[in-house]
């Protein structure tokens, strides 16, 4: 009974990776991308204010830009777009280097709003474009790294495994050489190359590189105070269910609850985020239940992930449909029935 669970929850898992269901806009597991591809972190950079003053850059470019960065942050991407696209208008004329920047940073925005809509090719153009400003710029070496992990992240989404394994370790490479401080990071990208090579056939090297993820989150230093701890946690917990580590999953899952509670009793900008990694959280600790032939708790789990997310998104949200379809469907394949949910309860 237990082989054919897990046979049955990897065959849905397939299903749902072959299918378009972003809207990421997900975060949620089970979808065509692992969880955290689908949450959209914003602009490269949290505030344009690497605008110096003097700027020769237009205001009316940087007040749109802005403009569109707090649609973006309220996941409002249908009104965030036009205001970035009005901004690199303003922008054309102007060759300046930090002109070149903020047209980099306007077109990876577009290109996050574009795959939180589930356009990927349309992100993939936008995260182009956003390469194209500022390749030849030896100076930013982060941007290039946050813009090829997008890159990576959108083809492993078309399936496109291989291009997205390319870009992933470019991203890896520029990390650890000259932020290799930045362990929660790396240990998140790392993560991303034990999905391509999943994706690809490639076990071996999967949990090759999912092991790295796992030995950097035991580094001493890092607090759990750490938003980006969290967000690793998070990520980790589909590759942990297909690669049927359990145990691992067990314990992170323990962790990244107790990181969600400390997050969500602090009413700053991360609490939004927060609540949205609970859903993920509840959703893949009932597939852990269920794999552990624990039906009654996992499907309490699959109830409070809905709950969570109804009142996180609403009912009409793309995030909370799809959640509600991925949980409809597991009930189905395990045979158990399917009380639909009462969003007005």
């Amino acid at each position: 009974m237990k082989s054919l669970l897990f046979g049955c929850s990897i065959f849905l898992y397939k299903k749902m990776t072959a299918s378009n269901s972003y809207a990421n806009q997900s975060s949620l597991p089970l979808t065509d991308k692992f969880s955290s591809f689908k949450k959209p972190q914003g602009l490269l950079f949290s505030q344009p204010t690497f605008l110096y003053k003097g700027s020769s850059v237009d205001m009316g470019a940087k007040t749109c830009m802005q403009k569109g960065q707090e649609y973006l942050a309220e996941e409002k991407y249908n009104e965030a777009i036009p205001y970035f696209k009005k901004s690199l208008e303003l922008l054309e004329e102007t060759q300046t280097v930090e002109a070149q920047l903020l047209s980099s940073n306007c077109q990876f925005a577009i290109g996050e709003a574009y795959f939180a809509l589930d356009k990927v090719n349309e992100a993939l153009e936008r995260y182009r474009s956003s390469l194209d400003h500022i390749k030849h710029n030896e100076n930013n070496s982060k941007m290039l790294g946050e813009i090829y992990e997008k890159l990576g992240l959108a083809h492993i989404s078309k399936k496109e495994h291989k291009a997205a394994l390319d870009y992933f370790m470019k991203t890896l490479k520029i990390k650890e050489e000259q932020m290799p401080e930045d362990v929660a990071s790396i240990a998140d990208i790392t993560s991303h190359v034990s999905k391509a090579y999943f994706e690809m056939g490639n076990t071996s090297k999967s949990l090759e590189y999912y092991n790295k993820s796992i030995d950097l989150l035991k580094k001493p230093h890092l607090t759990k105070e750490d938003y980006s701890v969290l967000k690793t946690r998070v990520n980790l917990l589909p590759l942990q269910y297909v690669l049927k580590k359990y145990k691992d999953c067990e314990e992170n899952l323990k962790n990244a609850e107790e990181s969600v509670k400390r997050f969500k009793e602090n009413a700053n900008a991360l609490k939004k985020k927060a609540d949205a990694d609970e859903i993920s959280i509840k959703f893949w600790k009932g597939g852990l239940k269920l794999a552990l032939e624990q039906s009654d708790e996992a499907f309490d789990c699959y109830k409070a992930a809905l709950d969570l997310s109804l009142k996180h998104y609403g009912e009409f949200h793309p995030k909370f449909q799809t959640l509600y379809a991925n949980v409809y469907k597991i009930h189905f394949i395990a045979g158990k029935k399917f009380e639909r949910f009462n969003s007005k309860a």
